[in-house]
């Protein structure tokens, strides 16, 4: 199964994911920001992150975009509050295959279906 790191700065919404994900057998490590984020991926690399786009301090694309330059093989899949919007949509056009969308809230079926599809595009 994969390493996956949980980024969103709703403590609720990170138990709801790591327990979903955990009992599907993956390792779950959770970050309340973008900075823990990247400390978390520096000290021990994952194979996917989950991370929400507004998040006080370093927000979710500043987030990524570090995430992308320290560790390019990495799978993202941005999680968002409202249906996509247009200044998180450039992220999409940099690199297609490495990066996922989910909408708040959040339903296990669809979590579930969108980290395998992620982990599959990380694969190739």
């Amino acid at each position: 199964m994969a390493r996956i790191l949980v980024v969103d700065d709703e403590p609720g919404l990170r138990e709801f994911v790591h327990t979903v994900l955990e009992q599907e057998g993956h390792e779950v490590e959770e970050a309340k920001d973008g900075n823990a984020a990247l400390a978390a991926c520096d000290r021990e690399p994952v194979d996917l992150a989950l991370i929400d786009l507004i998040m006080p301090g370093k927000d979710g694309v500043r987030t990524i975009e570090e995430l992308r330059q320290r560790h390019p093989k990495t799978g993202i899949i941005v999680i968002t509050g409202a249906a996509p919007v247009r200044w998180p949509l450039r992220l999409l056009y940099e690199q297609p295959d490495t990066l996922h969308m989910i909408v708040k809230p959040l339903k296990p079926e669809v979590l579930l279906e969108t980290v395998a599809e992620a982990l599959g595009a990380t694969s190739r």
